[in-house]
């Protein structure tokens, strides 16, 4: 998928805007000095622009200058269109040329996505189409109204982009929560079974945890393993054998740099409590 990176201290000047109502059309070839924003409302479109595109109800487009598009087969669709130049310095970029942090005077928008909720931009696309293009007295009112459609959209698209990595980050924890006492736990592994790459792994977990999901996992076998520990007579070889450390030696390293102390120690202290409560009670039955 390819992104719009736009700065916001520069504004989006509007040049027109119109309703289009297709039928059984085929979207002209032509290349634009001026960008273009395509929000459908019913029906679909066929669209080649570097990609090609199904636009569907509610799909948001942004055609950026200078670069052919065309219909690649005849259509019915209704959308609002707005031509529009796009602030100086806007750059398309690739997923993975995505910066860690965005700077605050930056938005990013994809190309090609679907709004959930479009009404407030359908609102501004129709202000929008009530003003002739032609007019320049309404220039600084229709800019302003470009520019706050495009943040509409960006603000729209942050929302739905934070729900959907939230959704993917709890399917991953519940699938390590349910199964990483039953097998080996890899993240190359992790990321096929999701259909994601491994750095998008990360990425999620850094995010939104702060932690890598190595050491998500850690931490679910050491909250394990201490249950284990206290609630069975089973050896720490064999504890450590069923969370999957083939090394024992290892494993008690990992648990004493979690809890600080050795899984002996803590079976020991809390074994000297259990004592220590047990006397307690008892004294105080005599009482």
């Amino acid at each position: 998928m390819k992104y719009l990176l736009i700065d916001t201290d520069k504004r989006s000047v509007h040049s027109q805007s119109g309703i289009a109502y297709n039928k059984s059309h085929i979207h002209e070839r032509r290349t634009m000095n001026l960008s273009e924003l395509m929000l459908v409302t019913d029906g679909e479109l066929y669209i080649r622009h570097i990609d090609d595109y199904h636009l569907v109800k509610n799909d948001i487009l942004f055609l950026p200058q200078g670069i052919e598009h065309y219909g690649t087969r005849a259509s019915d669709c209704q959308l609002h269109w707005h031509h529009f130049f796009m602030p100086t310095g806007t750059r398309m970029i690739e997923e993975s040329e995505i910066p860690r942090e965005l700077p605050k005077n930056m938005l990013l928008l994809p190309m090609h996505f679907n709004l959930k909720k479009p009404e407030t931009a359908v609102v501004l696309s129709y202000q929008l189409e009530q003003y002739l293009w032609t007019d320049e007295d309404t220039q600084t009112v229709r800019t302003a109204l470009m520019t706050a459609l495009i943040g509409e959209i960006a603000l729209a698209y942050k929302k739905q982009s934070h729900e959907l990595h939230h959704k993917r980050l709890n399917s991953v924890l519940s699938y390590i929560d349910n199964n990483f006492q039953h097998r080996t736990m890899e993240i190359s592994a992790l990321a096929d079974h999701f259909g994601y790459n491994k750095k998008y792994i990360c990425t999620l977990f850094k995010k939104y945890l702060g932690i890598s999901p190595i050491q998500y996992i850690i931490n679910a076998k050491m909250k394990e393993a201490r249950q284990m520990l206290l609630n069975s007579s089973d050896t720490v070889e064999s504890i450590a054998l069923c969370l999957h450390y083939d090394n024992p030696q290892y494993f008690m390293r990992q648990f004493k740099k979690h809890f600080g102390m050795t899984p002996s120690e803590l079976r020991k202290q809390y074994s000297n409590s259990l004592e220590l409560h047990l006397s307690t009670d008892s004294d105080s039955d005599k009482i």
